[in-house]
């Protein structure tokens, strides 16, 4: 089963995050805008990424030994290409995803789902049998809800959905970086109360 992020990690992740705001609306600058994978099967990682997925299908091309598919994602370019030599499959969940007993350091990405499409995403990967870390996605802090599952290559794929009415993900980074000082808020009282008490 998959463990709950852990909470220090996460925010001090946030924390990073929230310290160069800027990032978030830079017009200029160096940025990262393409992604290129590798795949033993085209055709899977299409079925996962498209049909399952429901990410927007780009140009692609099917040629003997190889081909490739392109999504587009906002500004981001997502591009998978089939390896013309039979790659490892990864069968256990990326490290930091809770997971550091796997000793999996291979990389692993994020995908927003739209709120209304959320379980219907859910649904298809379960009816597929695809792997998860759970068997239900996770509510994050009342901040968004969490799906987590290896596509046919292994890669961990975060899935995720907002809870709230973010406008972006630093939005909702601001958000749990305000419930979790209100935890422990929370937590500070009660252990006063409780010293109050002895």
């Amino acid at each position: 089963m998959m463990k709950k992020i852990s909470i220090s990690i996460l925010f001090l992740g946030i924390a990073i995050l929230l310290s160069v705001p800027s990032a978030a609306n830079a017009e200029s600058g160096a940025r990262l805008d393409w992604l290129t994978i590798y795949c033993n099967d085209i055709d899977e990682m299409r079925h996962f990424y498209s049909d399952l997925l429901g990410l927007e299908t780009g140009p692609g091309a099917d040629e003997e030994g190889g081909g490739f598919q392109f999504y587009v994602c906002g500004d981001f370019v997502f591009m998978i290409m089939q390896a013309d030599t039979e790659l490892p499959v990864n069968e256990e969940f990326m490290h930091w995803l809770g997971f550091s007993e796997t000793g999996n350091y291979n990389p692993g990405w994020s995908i927003q789902i739209p709120s209304e499409d959320f379980e219907a995403v859910v649904a298809r990967l379960q009816d597929e049998g695809v792997k998860a870390a759970d068997e239900e996605p996770m509510n994050q802090m009342d901040a968004f809800m969490q799906y987590i599952v290896l596509d046919p290559m292994g890669n961990s794929v975060e899935l995720y959905s907002y809870l709230q009415d973010f406008e972006s993900v630093w939005d909702m980074f601001e958000y749990m970086d305000q419930q979790m000082e209100a935890m422990e808020e929370s937590e500070g009282e009660d252990s006063d109360s409780h010293e109050g008490e002895e």
